[in-house]
């Protein structure tokens, strides 16, 4: 997971070289811990507590793509005033897709999301008929989060 405000500095500069192609796509990652993360040295959390940092992030992204100067004092993450010029090449913001498969990242992509991500089961031996009942059933949450928040389900892309 990294740094928001980079991600957010970097992804910009994506939209600005794409000429606002850039559809920025983020996730927690891998379902429980990443092994990768212990090879290369990067910190890594368990699920509850990288979902908390994972809403922070989502929160400090879209606010940094929306507004010219941002603040945000949050649990783990802070912002004094910063700035991000120039302005992205897509308006409101480049569309963010947002991965999500349990309960509480279904209700951050309902909240932030111009699409959502997600697949059947962690699994991959899952036959055809789990995963079709795991996806309905994530739809049906997903939309019923959205409807929660006043967001119309229809608004928010799947793929």
């Amino acid at each position: 997971m990294r740094n928001p405000a980079v991600l957010a500095r970097q992804a910009l500069t994506i939209d600005h070289i794409s000429n606002g192609r850039l559809e920025l796509g983020i996730g927690t990652g891998v379902h429980g811990r990443d092994p990768v993360y212990e090879m290369i040295g990067i910190e890594d959390w368990e699920g509850p507590e990288r979902v908390k940092r994972f809403k922070e992030q989502i929160e400090v992204i879209d606010r940094l793509l929306r507004q010219s100067v941002s603040n945000y004092d949050g649990q783990f993450y802070r912002l004094k005033e910063a700035k991000m010029n120039p302005a992205p090449v897509q308006k409101p913001r480049p569309p963010l897709t947002i991965a999500a498969m349990g309960d509480n990242m279904l209700k951050i992509a309902a909240q932030y999301a111009d699409t959502w991500n997600s697949y059947g089961s962690t699994d991959w031996r899952a036959p055809a008929d789990i995963i079709f009942e795991n996806t309905k059933t994530r739809v049906e949450l997903i939309d019923k989060y959205c409807e929660d928040i006043g967001r119309n389900p229809e608004s928010l892309s799947h793929s």
